[in-house]
């Protein structure tokens, strides 16, 4: 019962937003079974605008992943991303106060991407990958150890007792392990570190 109670109010927070005064909305699209679910506090909807840009033109100086054979930069365009793997099982666009725009999460089995999209640009802000049937482009996998991320990748930039932190360019790599006890790792988060203005 009070893990119920936990997961509503968790959910009711989420939804709610960064105010009362959040007059965007949050749409859920589930490509599995093709529903879609709306709300908003707004009376008027957006339509999404499809890009054709077919090129990334990121700079090689930041961390990637690669999913069946589509290099997936931090900070690039998420357009030919979507062209390239195709449909994510299901989109969570949020409107967000961390900057004037929303952001968009497509999730995929094995990993999620989240697509910060303002104004006048849109970029991929993060990367988590969810579990063992995807790894770094180095190798590295959820359920290997501290010890083997320490060989592949080196002396991290920054670490905690159950996180390492690599840096590269405008982003960078997270390495979350599952306690201060154990270092099994349990999440690989590669993120944006660019400012956003």
């Amino acid at each position: 019962m009070k893990k119920k109670l936990l997961l509503v109010t968790v959910l009711a927070f989420t939804l709610y937003g960064c105010g009362a005064n959040n007059s965007g909305s949050t749409t859920v699209v589930n490509y599995s079974t093709n529903q879609e679910t709306e709300s908003s506090n707004a009376a008027a909807t957006e339509e999404t605008e499809t890009s054709e840009t077919t090129e990334n033109t990121i700079s090689e100086e930041v961390f990637s992943f690669t999913y069946n054979g589509c290099k997936i930069s931090i900070n690039a365009d998420m357009a030919p991303v979507l062209e390239a793997i195709g449909e994510p099982n299901s989109i969570f666009v949020e409107t967000t106060c961390a900057f004037d725009g929303c952001e968009n999460d497509y999730i995929y089995g094995s990993f999620e991407i989240a697509e910060n999209e303002m104004t006048e640009t849109s970029y991929i802000a993060s990367i988590y990958l969810l579990d063992d049937l995807v790894a770094t482009e180095e190798g590295l996998r959820i359920s290997m150890t501290k010890d083997e991320a320490l060989e592949i990748y080196g002396t991290p930039d920054s670490e905690s007792d159950t996180s390492i932190v690599y840096l590269k360019g405008d982003s960078s790599l997270t390495i979350i392990f599952e306690s201060a006890e154990s270092s099994t790792i349990s999440s690989i988060v590669y993120e944006s570190t660019k400012v956003v203005e």
